[in-house]
């Protein structure tokens, strides 16, 4: 059965998401251990995202990437975050930009995405 789109989110955006929110509160100066408390998952998570051996399947550019440095600076500056409203903002703008079209094209055998795309009502594509 084709998975749900909030379980390919789930599964593909949100770790790269976390991974890369992670890399730039540490290169920001932050530490490991803060950053995961901030964040909400283990420093050994938080380990594996900084050196790249977890949550770098996608790469991120454009709108998504400002979104995502942004959240990090705000973070960084304040100390904290309301991590839900940040990284559910994020996915606004990673459905906005037809990223779901692409982990669709990806993950989906069917050949006519937009006319037959399950992800049509979470996305832009369409």
């Amino acid at each position: 059965m084709p998975k749900q789109p909030c379980e390919i989110i789930v599964l593909h955006v949100l770790p790269s998401v976390r991974a890369q929110i992670s890399k730039d509160l540490v290169e920001m100066g932050m530490s490991q251990q803060k950053v995961s408390e901030i964040i909400g998952i283990t420093p050994a998570a938080i380990s594996q995202y900084v050196s790249g051996k977890r949550g770098y399947e996608m790469e991120f550019k454009g709108e998504v990437r400002e979104k995502i440095q942004d959240f990090a600076q705000q973070t960084y500056n304040q100390g904290e975050a309301d991590v839900l409203q940040g990284v559910c903002s994020i996915c606004d703008v990673v459905k906005e930009n037809g990223v779901l079209c692409d982990l669709y094209e990806k993950y989906e055998e069917q050949t006519n995405k937009c006319s037959s795309c399950k992800f049509r009502t979470v996305c832009s594509c369409g």
